[in-house]
């Protein structure tokens, strides 16, 4: 059998047979569900389920993921605290007796059961609310009498199940995360729309990339506030976490796809134009298709990587368009030269080291001006370290890009191939050093949302 490295288990209970139906719970379990999935997890996921049900699904659970990295649970439906002891309601469940704790399910069970010492454990309960068992006089005694309890053996506080609001705090052991959906001791929403806020919430922040875990968990305590505010609760739902882990952890990692992609994406087009404007005397980065060409290279990598709209990406194409030929054009003739690229040279020596030189600054202006037009544009990229290091970085690349391009030339190589050669890692290399931005950048879904409402 095929080894499971990430593994979670989804559990959604709203078609209760005893107690109203809930809204939300189907919902959230086939969402998550979906999210996991797309996520790289191995999923299970268990609907509408019986105690027996329960019990036997976490048996399946706990054989998928004995040898896991990663173990999430993740239970949508009613839950109750009874004595400091949480429990999961299945939807055949009846509770009126002490007795009947039987039908319920104890969290600490499930924490038990799927818990691996060797992997890190997530367990999220979107179950803090009301208890929705009538335990009135009339309930209670159909109750004693069809446990055929004496009227003389009874005792109303020591049969009597007596639940507290929400549900108690429970500390996580080691390697592992549990968050509720409201604080210990206060109940949550089921929520107005699709989900729940808090399971929104979740859905919102889980996919978002390099977003690493106690970061993820605030703000989906935020998007939580937020949420529950908008569907009109006249009191804020306040989600808690308790957590003992030993690592940093991310749902989604980050990679250097965007650099790799950009990187080759830029060198293909590169290519492209030299082959395109083609001469003599070489490319220069004034040249309107140039800036054209990367100012579609980066409203692509934004549509992809950045969460712009494609208005705004268009925006950043043409803004780029213009800061590349107004850079190159005003460096050009500060330098006094026909034209400035990674091709060009003069016969003089000391002429060639300020064409080099004038020839990365314009590269710079250009990405600067395409980075500060992406960042109004599509409030894609907010952080001015990753901006400095990358530009100081591209800085160096593009003059030695320059000053190889010199080198191969004095070999002997032909000009055409030089200038296709040059202008490609030219290109690429302003390529990465986007796709470089992009990999850093983890954007805040949270301020979508403000926006949106």
């Amino acid at each position: 059998m095929h080894e499971v490295r990430r593994f979670a288990f989804v559990v959604g209970n709203a078609d209760y047979e005893h107690v109203d139906a809930l809204k939300n719970p189907g919902n959230d379990c086939e969402d998550l569900y979906k999210t996991f999935k797309e996520l790289g997890f191995c999923t299970l996921k268990c609907l509408d389920c019986s105690r027996q049900k329960l019990l036997d699904t976490l048996g399946v659970a706990k054989e998928l993921a004995r040898a896991a990295e990663t173990i999430v649970f993740f239970y949508c439906g009613h839950g109750l605290q009874v004595d400091g002891e949480n429990y999961v309601v299945p939807v055949d469940a009846r509770f009126v007796l002490r007795q009947d704790l039987d039908n319920l399910v104890p969290f600490q069970f499930i924490i038990d059961t799927l818990s691996v010492d060797t992997a890190t454990n997530f367990f999220f309960f979107d179950a803090c609310r009301s208890d929705p068992f009538d335990r009135s006089r009339e309930q209670v005694a159909m109750a004693r009498e069809s446990r055929g309890i004496l009227v003389e053996d009874w005792n109303w506080r020591d049969n009597v199940a007596a639940t507290r609001k929400g549900l108690a705090s429970v500390e996580a052991p080691n390697d592992a995360l549990i968050g509720f959906s409201a604080a210990p001791g206060e109940t949550a929403s089921d929520g107005v729309g699709r989900n729940s806020p808090y399971t929104e919430a979740m859905l919102l922040h889980l996919p978002t990339r390099g977003l690493e875990v106690q970061h993820l968990m605030a703000r989906v305590g935020n998007t939580t506030r937020l949420l529950s505010r908008v569907a009109g609760n006249t009191r804020t739902q306040m989600p808690w976490v308790s957590h003992n882990l030993g690592t940093h952890y991310y749902f989604h990692p980050t990679d250097l796809r965007p650099v790799i992609e950009l990187t080759v994406l830029g060198f293909v087009l590169g290519l492209s134009l030299a082959w395109t404007f083609f001469d003599a005397d070489g490319c220069y980065v004034g040249r309107e298709g140039a800036g054209l060409i990367f100012g579609f290279l980066l409203a692509g990598g934004l549509l992809r990587w950045g969460d712009a709209t494609p208005a705004g990406a268009a925006l950043v194409a043409v803004a780029t368009m213009a800061s590349w030929y107004l850079g190159g054009y005003l460096l050009e003739q500060q330098a006094n030269v026909g034209h400035l690229g990674p091709s060009c040279r003069s016969d003089s020596p000391e002429f060639d080291v300020k064409i080099g030189f004038f020839a990365a600054l314009a590269g710079l202006i250009a990405l600067g001006g395409s980075l500060a037009s992406a960042a109004i544009a599509s409030r894609s990229f907010q952080s001015g370290s990753s901006w400095f290091g990358t530009i100081i970085a591209a800085s160096l690349v593009l003059t030695g890009i320059y000053f190889m391009a010199l080198f191969l030339m004095d070999l002997g190589l032909p000009t055409m191939l030089v200038q296709f050669f040059s202008v490609g890692l030219w290109f690429a290399a302003l390529g990465a050093a986007v796709g470089f931005v992009l990999h850093r950048y983890v954007p805040d879904r949270t301020d979508q949302l403000r926006r949106l409402n």
